[in-house]
């Protein structure tokens, strides 16, 4: 008998591991570490239909969390509906929101992929104001005339605006 025939949640347990502790998910495993299972043409979340096969309820928009904070188990016993606020605060509460939150770049020419120092930035500023072509100010201090674009419309050294006029 193929996989073709099985039912879908015969199917689901046999990429199921049973331990002592939690029920690991041996099936295709996303690039977040959570299980996924292909069921009526759609590949949905193991957990998430662990957590519906046993409450014979489907989470819908609420989030299917993991008390074991095992990203691969299937245990019923070990997962809980939350809202996403429910799922930061977990995440939060585990540790495990390092880096998970973007860091605001370093500015000006505390970043590493600054072209100029902060002096000249504000230099190409105060030309900017008065008028001076693009191409001039680029000549003038041996940068693309992108970077002085990408300065006149604030994509970069906006924080200077202020200090120049």
């Amino acid at each position: 008998m193929g996989d073709g025939s099985l039912r879908a949640e015969d199917r689901f347990f046999q990429k199921v591991t049973k331990t002592d502790r939690c029920w690991e998910w041996t099936g295709f495993i996303n690039n977040q570490g959570y299980g996924q299972f292909w069921l009526n043409g759609k590949l949905v979340y193991a957990h998430r239909y662990s957590y519906a096969l046993t409450t014979g309820e489907f989470p819908g928009k609420l989030f299917v969390l993991h008390r074991c904070d095992n990203p691969k188990c299937v245990n019923p016993a070990h997962l809980f509906l939350g809202t996403a606020q429910d799922n930061t605060r977990d995440m939060i509460s585990k540790g495990r929101d390092k880096g998970f939150f973007k860091r605001k770049p370093p500015i000006g020419d505390l970043n590493g992929n600054a072209k100029i120092s902060t002096e000249i930035a504000k230099t190409i500023k105060k030309e900017l104001t008065l008028g001076t072509k693009n191409s001039e100010i680029a000549a003038r201090y041996s940068v693309s005339k992108h970077i002085i674009s990408k300065i006149k419309t604030g994509k970069t050294w906006r924080h200077l605006w202020a200090s120049v006029l």
